[in-house]
């Protein structure tokens, strides 16, 4: 079966949302829909991110944020 996706007039996109949203906004989605104990820590990476590199276009490069951000909290959850 084909599908037509097309996106509805005013709606936002997750480019939007990663390239826009304030700080606060991003933790708060991060937090509630993504059920992320560290959401400030991702939301603080990607605006700075976005201040020192430019708009985040693919998902490799939010990931690639995430990832940094992220990097070495496993450890120091489990050492704690």
């Amino acid at each position: 079966m084909w599908y037509v996706w097309c996106r509805i007039k005013n709606q936002l996109t997750a480019g939007d949302v990663v390239n826009h949203m304030s700080f606060e906004g991003l933790r708060d989605v991060i937090k509630k829909y993504g059920e992320e104990r560290h959401a400030k820590l991702i939301a603080h990476a990607i605006v700075d991110s976005r201040y020192a590199f430019g708009p985040i276009t693919t998902t490799r490069q939010l990931a690639d944020i995430v990832t940094v951000a992220c990097n070495g909290l496993e450890h120091a959850v489990l050492t704690v």
